[in-house]
Parts: structure tokens; C-alpha cells; sequence
């Protein structure tokens, strides 16, 4: 069984079906995912406006998710470009190394990735 089809009880068939137009639509622009970023994935969705998306696995049955719009913000409620990032990330196969999930945790301030390193700047010489 997919890992969409796992979760899909966490979202209402609304937010599952306008998530999906969003993913037809080519709403969703993942920025990083797989297992080369540590099983979580970045994206941004356009809507109305662009919201960001992070989903992780946390463990065998369980996936992290938050995003950034206001329908989620507030009491932490499944949204469509939650479930629009999943239908985007599993077709890319993404999520391939997640089956088993059945449960997502709804993270209210998720992790970010660490901001890269930057050197120093040398000292202004005087003019």
C-alpha cells in the first residue's frame, strides 16, 4: 500500500482532492528530498500565496509534517499542500523507502536544516 493511501484518513476528502489539483497543477516545487536529506522533504506550494512545506520520517510508522499557511497554523489541521507535497514527493519516488507509515504527526515549529557555513570576511584594508 502507498504511503498516501496510509495517510489519507489524516486528511478530509476536500483537503485530498484540492491537494491533488495542486499537484496536477504543478503547484508543488520540491526543494530537497530522499534519502539523501535525511528522509525529509522541502518544498514550497503555490496557492494564493507560496507556503512552505517540511515532511519527515520520524520513525517506521510514523511521518512529521507542517506547513506554513494559515489554515494549518493555528490548531495544527491536515491542509491541502500538505497532502498536494506527499502526492508530489511518493509520484517522484520520494517516499519509496517509507512504507509502513500510518500515522503523521502534525509539528507545529519543525526543524530547519542548519544554515550553511560562512567564512569570515577579511578585514577592509583603508583606502
Amino acid at each position: 500500500m502507498s504511503v498516501s493511501a496510509q495517510l489519507a484518513h489524516a486528511f478530509s476528502p476536500a483537503v485530498r482532492r484540492r491537494g491533488e489539483e495542486y499537484a496536477a497543477e504543478g503547484a508543488v516545487h520540491i526543494a530537497s528530498g530522499g534519502p539523501s536529506t535525511g528522509n525529509r522533504i522541502d518544498a514550497t506550494v503555490h496557492g494564493s500565496a507560496a507556503y512552505r512545506v517540511h515532511i519527515e520520517r520520524l520513525d517506521l510508522g510514523r511521518i512529521g509534517g507542517s506547513c506554513s499557511c494559515p489554515y494549518f497554523e493555528p490548531d495544527l489541521d491536515p491542509c491541502k499542500h500538505l497532502w498536494a507535497t506527499l502526492v508530489v514527493a511518493e509520484a517522484r519516488g520520494l517516499l519509496a523507502n517509507w512504507r509502513g507509515a500510518t500515522a503523521i504527526e502534525l509539528l507545529a515549529d519543525p526543524p530547519r536544516p542548519p544554515a550553511p557555513r560562512v567564512p569570515p570576511m577579511p578585514p577592509a584594508r583603508p583606502i
